[in-house]
């Protein structure tokens, strides 16, 4: 499956989404709340959610350190 990592962390209602490329339905997202938390708790950095190549190892790690 291909991804698109939609990520919008510079907004007032900052999230960041998980999108299956070829059909554009959303398969995650999470809210500001939980970035924050996340981010604050050392799960995610937020670098990398800015590289433009994400390999499916990152995206498992991203997507565990979001939902924890």
């Amino acid at each position: 499956m291909n991804i698109i990592l939609d990520a919008w962390l510079e907004r007032v209602d900052a999230y960041v989404r998980i999108l299956d490329r070829s059909s554009g339905n959303e398969l995650l997202r999470w809210n500001k709340q939980q970035l924050n938390s996340a981010i604050e708790n050392g799960n995610i950095c937020c670098a990398d959610l800015k590289q433009r190549e994400i390999s499916d190892e990152e995206l498992l790690s991203l997507v565990a350190g979001l939902g924890s």
